[in-house]
């Protein structure tokens, strides 16, 4: 992973974006943009309490509907997600192939968004 400055941010076209906001009155804000970005997060679940079906359309709905960060009820910060789950040997997108352990599964969330 490259580690970036400021100043190499700023050299990117794009990076900023300027947007007037209601605050206290109407002032312009500066935020930093990253299209497309990406995030990868590992999770254990438990299945006896949490269907793996469900926790994948729960996590699914999350990206059309909520999305991450500012400006959420505009459309900004939607996402979609990859999941995977461990089957024992290698990670798989084949969620009935999930290997259960002691009532616990192993699985990663691939999130990207600004697509």
């Amino acid at each position: 992973m490259h580690t970036r400055t400021l100043e190499d941010l700023r050299l990117i076209p794009g990076y900023s974006d300027i947007t007037m906001v209601t605050v206290s009155g109407r002032v312009p804000r500066c935020r930093p943009t990253f299209f497309p970005w990406a995030q990868t997060a590992e999770w254990l679940v438990f299945p006896s309490l949490l269907d793996l079906g469900e926790f994948r359309d729960i996590t699914n709905m999350a990206g059309l509907i909520e999305g991450f960060n500012d400006n959420r009820i505009n459309g900004a910060g939607r996402f979609t997600v990859e999941f995977s789950v461990w089957d024992g040997q290698r990670w798989t997108t084949d969620i009935g192939k999930a290997l259960i352990t002691d009532d616990l599964m192993s699985l990663t969330l691939g999130v990207k968004g600004g697509l």
